[in-house]
């Protein structure tokens, strides 16, 4: 590299203008180490391999493809000319929401997003080089770091070649783009400053219109290769979906495939639930909420969901497993399903199936909403289209009479479960009358019972408004400390209890006695 100057490169290209519209975009900062020309090159090999590789390969896949052929090609170069072709080279790939990091060598990228700063790409300096020694071209092998983002309206990402004081530019997410870009060029590094401004997503319509044309496939066995899912053992077999334990080979990753079982899926209705269970998993973005995996386009050839292999067990396998569900325990749950319920109002979505068995718990605190299959879009359906959906016995009572669903609902279905869970299984309701939660658990505190009973209501106006007001009301209460001490025992229990030891001495004394009487 002696007597060649490091030069760098940054470009954003398109998939419009590859012809490639559903692949996104990329954007690239490059440093050649040695020939100047290297990292435009190696930029543009890259867009040309990425963009035109296989549908069915991820972004990260198809970027990781293209870069191995790139970094062979330069390496076979250097070997023959004698002189160095190495690149230094960090791009982002944006497809749809999922955001793909990728890098060889040294680079930054940064997310900010609400003020907080996220680095999802750091330089990797060997001591005294200033640089990592990883770079395209440099070697037969390799070195790949690739990461995963999801991109939210609002988000700013920042990418630049090493060496750049980006530290040193005051409150950088504040800057405008193109100004905080132009700050950085005058220190010497190539940047890209990208601002999202909104999420594309698939419309309702081509999700439809992909979900009509899939076939139906006989039930897989374990071993059988479907679109690139290795297919695994059966977790669970329900009356219309089973659910497989699959290997993305992919991704390299477990995942669960939800498979129609045979005869279900001429049914219209169940089917358009399929659409509509993957068209809002793959859009919501929420940490209670389980996602469902948006396969790239072309490689699906079967009727089937996608989703994150999330190991825990369900809440109502929970509430029927001793100790019992305790306070604060219990009020985690409730919190993070508020949460839930809060984040799918934004997409005006109300899931409508809320109860234990849907409720996911994964470890350490966090749990997944699960099956979005019969859930409501009041933006978009009416109630008459949507028909009566839930499991009856955490309906609200105003839809048996035609009522909308609503949050006011999801927080009637949310009190119920909640009762549950704290009452080990017990429903609020019997046949003629309504049981307080103190009758059957005396050891929590009693404004936990009134919340849950305001969230009850017949009457849906006398219930909390939103879910977040549910949570912020439970979380109130917590704050004031009102803990219910020990159930003091009763003074007839404790002279029952006093006349046992007494009667229990005599019998000792008279034993005695007869023995060393003799």
């Amino acid at each position: 590299m002696a007597g060649r100057e490091r030069a760098g490169f940054h470009a954003f290209y398109c998939g419009e203008d590859f012809g490639r519209p559903r692949r996104g975009s990329l954007a690239v900062v490059a440093i050649g180490l040695s020939d100047p020309d290297a990292a435009a090159l190696a930029a543009h090999e890259l867009a040309e391999g990425y963009f035109g590789a296989r549908e069915t390969l991820s972004p990260l896949r198809a970027a990781a493809q293209a870069l191995s052929a790139i970094n062979q090609w330069l390496y076979d170069q250097g070997r023959q000319t004698g002189a160095s072709m190495a690149v230094s080279l960090l791009a982002i790939l944006f497809a749809g929401s999922r955001i793909g990091v990728i890098q060889v060598g040294d680079g930054t990228a940064v997310r900010w997003r609400d003020g907080d700063e996220v680095p999802l790409a750091l330089p990797q300096v060997l001591p005294g080089s200033g640089f990592s020694g990883r770079a395209v071209g440099a070697d037969q092998e390799l070195p790949l770091d690739t990461d995963s983002d999801e991109a939210a309206p609002g988000d700013r990402y920042l990418l630049l070649t090493h060496g750049a004081d980006w530290g040193a530019v005051d409150q950088p997410q504040t800057i405008a783009a193109e100004d905080l870009a132009k700050r950085l060029a005058a220190g010497g590094s190539h940047a890209i400053v990208i601002d999202v401004l909104s999420v594309p997503a698939a419309s309702r319509d081509e999700v439809a219109e992909l979900y009509a044309a899939l076939p139906l496939r006989p039930p897989p066995q374990p071993g059988e290769a479907w679109d690139g899912f290795v297919i695994g053992r059966k977790l669970y077999q329900g009356r219309y979906t089973v659910l497989h334990l699959a290997l993305d080979r992919f991704e390299h990753r477990e995942v669960v495939l939800k498979l129609p079982l045979p005869g279900i899926v001429a049914d219209q209705v169940f089917r358009a639930g399929f659409m509509r269970e993957s068209w809002i998993g793959s859009r919501i973005n929420s940490p209670y909420v389980a996602r469902y995996i948006a396969l790239a386009p072309g490689r699906q050839t079967a009727l089937y969901l996608a989703m994150p292999f999330y190991q825990g067990q369900t809440l109502e396998e929970r509430l029927a497993a001793p100790p019992a569900v305790n306070l604060l325990e219990g009020l985690e749950i409730a919190r993070k399903l508020c949460h839930a319920i809060t984040d799918l109002g934004r997409l005006q979505v109300v899931h409508r199936d809320i109860k234990p068995e849907n409720i996911l718990l994964v470890g350490n605190g966090d749990l997944r909403l699960l099956d979005l299959g019969i859930a409501y879009l009041p933006g978009i359906d009416t109630a008459a289209q949507s028909g009566l959906g839930g499991t009856t016995r955490y309906m609200a009572p105003e839809l048996f009479k035609a009522g909308a669903s609503n949050e006011q609902t999801e927080i009637f279905s949310l009190a119920i479960t909640l009762y549950r869970m704290w009452s080990g299984g017990r429903f609020p309701f019997g046949q003629r009358e309504v049981y307080p939660l103190a009758r059957l658990r005396p050891d929590l505190p009693a404004w936990l019972g009134h919340c849950l009973a305001r969230a009850l209501a017949v009457d849906p106006s006398k219930r909390f408004d939103t879910a977040a007001n549910f949570a912020a009301a439970l979380d109130a209460q917590l704050m004031l400390g009102d803990f219910p001490p020990a159930p003091a025992r009763s003074l007839r229990l404790l002279h029952w209890q006093i006349a046992v030891v007494v009667l229990a001495l005599v019998n000792l004394v008279l034993l005695a006695i007869l023995i060393y009487g003799r």
